[in-house]
Protein backbone atom coordinates (compact mmCIF):
# COMPACT_ATOMS: atom_id res chain seq x y z
CA UNK A 1 0.00 0.00 0.00
CA UNK A 2 0.95 3.37 -1.33
CA UNK A 3 1.77 6.27 1.46
CA UNK A 4 -0.86 8.63 1.32
CA UNK A 5 0.53 12.39 0.60
CA UNK A 6 0.05 14.68 3.32
CA UNK A 7 -2.20 16.83 1.39
CA UNK A 8 -4.44 14.19 1.09
CA UNK A 9 -4.64 13.23 5.01
CA UNK A 10 -5.50 16.37 5.92
CA UNK A 11 -8.84 16.63 4.47
CA UNK A 12 -9.69 13.14 5.37
CA UNK A 13 -12.65 13.28 7.47
CA UNK A 14 -13.66 11.20 10.29
CA UNK A 15 -16.65 10.21 12.07
CA UNK A 16 -17.46 11.23 16.03
CA UNK A 17 -20.71 11.32 18.31
CA UNK A 18 -21.25 13.76 20.85
CA UNK A 19 -23.38 13.09 23.45
CA UNK A 20 -24.55 15.67 25.76
CA UNK A 21 -26.87 16.13 28.46
CA UNK A 22 -28.75 19.29 28.84
CA UNK A 23 -30.09 21.20 32.24
CA UNK A 24 -33.97 20.06 32.95
CA UNK A 25 -34.59 24.10 33.39
CA UNK A 26 -35.04 24.62 30.04
CA UNK A 27 -38.15 24.29 28.48
CA UNK A 28 -39.28 21.44 25.60
CA UNK A 29 -40.27 24.00 23.41
CA UNK A 30 -36.67 25.27 23.41
CA UNK A 31 -34.96 22.20 23.02
CA UNK A 32 -34.47 22.83 19.15
CA UNK A 33 -33.05 25.57 19.75
CA UNK A 34 -30.05 24.03 22.25
CA UNK A 35 -30.09 21.14 20.17
CA UNK A 36 -29.38 23.76 16.64
CA UNK A 37 -26.50 25.52 18.92
CA UNK A 38 -24.81 22.29 18.80
CA UNK A 39 -24.99 21.66 15.24
CA UNK A 40 -24.13 25.21 14.08
CA UNK A 41 -20.84 24.66 16.22
CA UNK A 42 -20.11 21.81 14.44
CA UNK A 43 -21.26 23.05 11.41
CA UNK A 44 -19.34 26.48 12.01
CA UNK A 45 -16.06 24.02 11.88
CA UNK A 46 -17.41 22.80 8.89
CA UNK A 47 -18.66 19.45 10.08
CA UNK A 48 -21.44 17.55 8.37
CA UNK A 49 -24.34 15.81 11.00
CA UNK A 50 -25.12 12.64 9.70
CA UNK A 51 -27.49 11.60 12.32
CA UNK A 52 -29.11 13.02 15.75
CA UNK A 53 -31.19 11.86 18.48
CA UNK A 54 -33.54 14.48 19.64
CA UNK A 55 -33.22 14.86 23.43
CA UNK A 56 -35.52 13.57 25.65
CA UNK A 57 -35.68 14.02 29.31
CA UNK A 58 -34.52 11.05 31.58
CA UNK A 59 -33.57 10.69 35.36
CA UNK A 60 -30.14 10.32 36.22
CA UNK A 61 -28.03 8.00 38.43
CA UNK A 62 -26.76 10.85 40.85
CA UNK A 63 -27.22 14.34 40.88
CA UNK A 64 -24.79 16.52 39.63
CA UNK A 65 -23.62 19.81 40.23
CA UNK A 66 -24.83 22.56 37.89
CA UNK A 67 -23.72 26.48 38.34
CA UNK A 68 -26.16 28.75 37.86
CA UNK A 69 -25.05 32.53 38.33
CA UNK A 70 -23.05 31.55 40.82
CA UNK A 71 -25.04 29.42 42.78
CA UNK A 72 -24.65 25.69 42.47
CA UNK A 73 -27.82 23.58 42.36
CA UNK A 74 -27.79 19.77 42.09
CA UNK A 75 -30.16 18.18 39.50
CA UNK A 76 -31.24 14.57 39.08
CA UNK A 77 -32.30 14.85 35.49
CA UNK A 78 -31.75 16.34 31.93
CA UNK A 79 -32.39 16.22 28.31
CA UNK A 80 -29.96 13.16 26.84
CA UNK A 81 -29.58 13.45 22.61
CA UNK A 82 -26.86 13.13 20.43
CA UNK A 83 -25.64 14.17 17.39
CA UNK A 84 -23.23 12.23 14.68
CA UNK A 85 -21.35 14.20 12.50
CA UNK A 86 -18.11 14.06 10.24
CA UNK A 87 -15.17 16.24 10.98
CA UNK A 88 -11.55 16.62 9.65
CA UNK A 89 -9.58 15.24 12.86
CA UNK A 90 -7.82 18.93 13.63
CA UNK A 91 -11.08 20.78 13.62
CA UNK A 92 -12.97 18.19 16.31
CA UNK A 93 -10.59 20.67 19.42
CA UNK A 94 -12.27 23.69 18.47
CA UNK A 95 -15.91 22.06 18.39
CA UNK A 96 -15.22 20.28 21.96
CA UNK A 97 -13.97 23.91 22.96
CA UNK A 98 -17.02 25.53 21.75
CA UNK A 99 -19.64 23.08 23.05
CA UNK A 100 -18.31 23.36 26.39
CA UNK A 101 -19.04 27.22 26.19
CA UNK A 102 -22.72 26.21 25.87
CA UNK A 103 -24.13 26.96 28.92
CA UNK A 104 -27.30 24.69 28.96
CA UNK A 105 -25.05 22.04 28.29
CA UNK A 106 -24.70 20.04 31.92
CA UNK A 107 -22.74 17.02 30.30
CA UNK A 108 -20.93 16.27 27.29
CA UNK A 109 -19.08 13.46 26.17
CA UNK A 110 -17.16 13.44 22.28
CA UNK A 111 -15.86 10.47 20.96
CA UNK A 112 -14.84 8.58 17.64
CA UNK A 113 -17.89 6.91 16.27
CA UNK A 114 -18.28 4.30 14.07
CA UNK A 115 -19.63 5.07 10.19
CA UNK A 116 -22.44 2.49 10.38
CA UNK A 117 -25.88 4.04 10.02
CA UNK A 118 -26.96 6.28 13.24
CA UNK A 119 -30.72 4.73 11.97
CA UNK A 120 -31.28 1.35 13.80
CA UNK A 121 -31.34 -0.88 11.17
CA UNK A 122 -34.56 -3.39 10.50
CA UNK A 123 -34.50 -6.11 12.22
CA UNK A 124 -32.51 -9.37 10.34
CA UNK A 125 -35.10 -12.08 8.98
CA UNK A 126 -35.73 -15.51 11.27
CA UNK A 127 -35.00 -18.80 9.09
CA UNK A 128 -35.40 -21.95 10.21
CA UNK A 129 -32.59 -25.11 10.47
CA UNK A 130 -33.04 -25.66 6.16
CA UNK A 131 -32.70 -22.52 5.26
CA UNK A 132 -29.56 -21.91 7.52
CA UNK A 133 -27.97 -25.28 6.18
CA UNK A 134 -28.31 -23.08 2.84
CA UNK A 135 -31.24 -25.15 1.34
CA UNK A 136 -33.72 -22.38 1.57
CA UNK A 137 -33.51 -18.99 0.55
CA UNK A 138 -34.20 -16.53 3.86
CA UNK A 139 -37.51 -14.72 4.16
CA UNK A 140 -38.67 -12.59 6.50
CA UNK A 141 -41.41 -13.67 9.16
CA UNK A 142 -44.32 -11.04 9.38
CA UNK A 143 -46.56 -10.37 12.23
CA UNK A 144 -49.08 -11.97 9.87
CA UNK A 145 -47.19 -15.41 9.34
CA UNK A 146 -46.68 -15.54 12.91
CA UNK A 147 -50.42 -15.34 14.13
CA UNK A 148 -51.31 -18.03 11.63
CA UNK A 149 -49.30 -20.85 12.59
CA UNK A 150 -51.64 -23.84 13.83
CA UNK A 151 -51.20 -26.33 16.44
CA UNK A 152 -49.26 -29.06 13.98
CA UNK A 153 -47.18 -26.25 12.79
CA UNK A 154 -45.95 -25.55 16.59
CA UNK A 155 -45.60 -29.43 16.63
CA UNK A 156 -43.74 -29.46 13.67
CA UNK A 157 -41.27 -26.54 14.94
CA UNK A 158 -40.62 -28.55 18.13
CA UNK A 159 -39.97 -31.29 16.54
CA UNK A 160 -37.39 -29.78 14.94
CA UNK A 161 -35.57 -28.15 17.40
CA UNK A 162 -35.70 -31.02 19.16
CA UNK A 163 -34.16 -32.89 15.97
CA UNK A 164 -31.51 -30.11 15.69
CA UNK A 165 -30.30 -30.40 19.36
CA UNK A 166 -30.06 -33.84 19.24
CA UNK A 167 -27.74 -33.83 16.79
CA UNK A 168 -24.01 -34.23 17.55
CA UNK A 169 -21.48 -31.55 16.45
CA UNK A 170 -19.23 -32.29 13.50
CA UNK A 171 -14.98 -32.80 15.14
Amino acid sequence: MMPMNPEETAHERTTYEVGFLIVPSVAEEALGAEVGRIRETIERASGAIVGEGYPSLRGLHYAMAQRRQGAKQNVDQAYFGYVKFTLEPERAVTVKADIEKIDTILRFLLIIAGKENPIMPKRAPRISAGQASGTHTATPLDAAAKRSLTAEDEVEIIKGIEELLAEKPAP
